[in-house]
């Protein structure tokens, strides 16, 4: 489904304590670096699990939704490689965890784990999780860059336990199809 409004984050609204983390940041927003020719973003929603929706505990199969925000930016010369090596540059030198800001709103990564991803011709993801207001968020982020095309891929899921949100594998291997 087309992305909202919600998920047009321009990229004067995604800070970070540490200047080396803004890609990875930007990767999570879908906000293009550089200057792309043209950039689309899409939103993925899995189908939530209400088949025994009158059962005991049922209910949280409801919200158990995984959400992706696809971003696809098309880039002329090495933009694309050049947004690329930016973020995972980032990934390594934030591992540690960091702050950022978001359209006002303040997380802290506090955990980042490299995840295996493939497609295109080069791929790198991270399991993440978040703290805001003392609750804890696992999401994921994937980039992938075919050719002068760069994607980013970042899924959330409010019902998965902390460090257990898998990539969302068969929304990258989809994409990245499309583009040949």
């Amino acid at each position: 489904m087309k992305a909202g409004p919600q998920d047009d984050i321009a990229a004067k609204d995604v800070k970070t304590e540490k200047p080396e983390c803004e890609p990875l940041a930007r990767a999570l927003a879908g906000t293009p670096m550089g200057a792309p020719v043209a950039t689309v973003k899409r939103r993925a929603t899995a189908e939530p699990d209400v088949k025994d929706a009158g059962k005991d505990g049922a209910i949280e199969g409801a919200f158990d939704i995984t959400t992706s925000l696809v971003a696809l930016s098309s880039y002329e010369g090495e933009g694309a490689a050049d947004a690329f090596a930016a973020v995972k540059s980032a990934g390594t030198a934030c591992a540690a965890g960091f702050t950022m800001t978001m359209a006002g709103t303040e997380q802290k990564i506090v955990k980042m784990t490299e995840a295996k991803v493939s497609g295109g011709d080069e791929a790198v993801a991270w399991t993440m999780t978040a703290e805001q207001d003392g609750e804890k968020l696992p999401f994921n982020v994937a980039v992938v860059r075919k050719g002068g095309t760069f994607m980013s891929f970042s899924s959330f899921n409010l019902m998965a336990p902390e460090g257990d949100l898998p990539l969302p594998t068969a929304v990258i291997d989809g994409q990245t199809a499309k583009l040949g």
